[in-house]
């Protein structure tokens, strides 16, 4: 059974599967979030069927699940769909799959900075302001521990400070270096969160600032995988720069894997050069692009950085999403040239 209605927007008539109920997705004509109504013209409650999700760890096929990517249900494993939204349990759309199952997707640098902007227009207040709101609270949870470093290393810059001030410049010293720690993991906390918000924003779902805060769970592996991140860049770039661009061309993606697929461990950046193979020269060239976004949001009076930095960072979120094909899902929602109500 099918479901007809109009989008809200541009009163474009749209039809779509009753399983669709409740979902949102873009509208064909234009471009504009619309969700299904779960009431069709007709009266009908089309609303999905819920049904109670089965103990942890139990299923039908040898105890094995598989876990929906829309509801979390755990269902058995090779079902057609899931029982309980009816989110279809193939993981065609790229986007939602649990793994890299499938061969990653080359992306186009034309179409990622294209639908960025798109984005970016539809989306100004929580790209710009959750970058803002993340750089922000970051920067200030850093800044305790900076000051006091400061305030203990200043004396020695004029000569060796009195005896009676050595261990009390030490201790200073020390409860900043530990509020340089603190301020770094709540820094990386919100970095999490702005990768799930702009993940989020990518894939019109329903998020908020509040998103921001929602990374807690992800802190300790993105922890591990940041920190082997990064000796790998730095050794990189030590070994004369170009090693390092290597480095940051084939493992970038971690942190959206860590987000994405709940990977365990430091799984996130084992499976990342499996995903950016294919977009190796691409990212390269995205690096390039991004480079001179913000050189010229910098010459901007800086100002500008205020929208290239938060526009560049949806860029990468896009290409990523487009490995893991997110244009398929834009091609499901295609207008049509049919003058029947369009499918969603």
């Amino acid at each position: 059974m099918t479901i007809e209605f109009s989008c809200t927007h541009c009163n474009k008539p749209l039809s779509t599967g009753d399983d669709k109920a409740g979902r949102k997705a873009k509208c064909p004509g234009c471009g504009e979030p619309v969700e299904v109504p779960t009431v069709n013209t007709d009266g009908i409650d089309m609303t999905p069927q819920i049904v109670p999700p089965l103990p942890a760890g139990t299923s039908g096929a040898a105890g094995a699940t598989t876990k929906c990517p829309m509801c979390g249900y755990l269902d058995a494993t090779g079902a057609a769909a899931c029982p309980a939204c009816g989110e279809t349990l193939e993981f065609k759309k790229a986007g939602y799959r649990p793994g890299l199952a499938s061969e990653p997707v080359a992306f186009d640098l034309g179409e990622v900075l294209s639908r960025s902007w798109q984005i970016f227009k539809q989306e100004l207040g929580l790209v710009v302001g959750g970058q803002l709101i993340s750089g922000l609270l970051g920067t200030a949870a850093m800044l305790p521990g900076a000051g006091m470093l400061f305030a203990a290393f200043l004396p020695f810059m004029d000569g060796p400070p009195n005896d009676d001030m050595i261990p009390m410049l030490l201790a200073l010293g020390f409860v900043g270096f530990i509020a340089i720690v603190i301020g770094g993991i709540v820094t990386l906390w919100l970095n999490i969160g702005a990768h799930m918000l702009l993940l989020g924003v990518v894939r019109g779902k329903d998020v908020s600032y509040s998103t921001l805060f929602e990374g807690r769970r992800f802190l300790l592996r993105s922890f591990g995988c940041t920190f082997i991140y990064n000796i790998m860049v730095q050794i990189g770039q030590q070994l004369c720069t170009i090693p390092g661009l290597l480095v940051i061309a084939f493992f970038w993606p971690f942190q959206y894997l860590i987000i994405d697929d709940d990977l365990p461990n430091i799984q996130a950046l084992l499976e990342a050069p499996k995903l950016a193979s294919k977009s190796f020269w691409r990212s390269l060239v995205l690096m390039i692009v991004s480079g001179g976004l913000l050189l010229l949001g910098l010459l901007a009076l800086g100002v500008g950085l205020i929208f290239a930095g938060p526009f560049v960072s949806l860029v990468w979120c896009v290409a990523y999403d487009e490995m893991r094909g997110g244009s398929a899902l834009e091609d499901e929602y295609a207008p049509s040239d049919a003058a029947e109500p369009e499918a969603v």
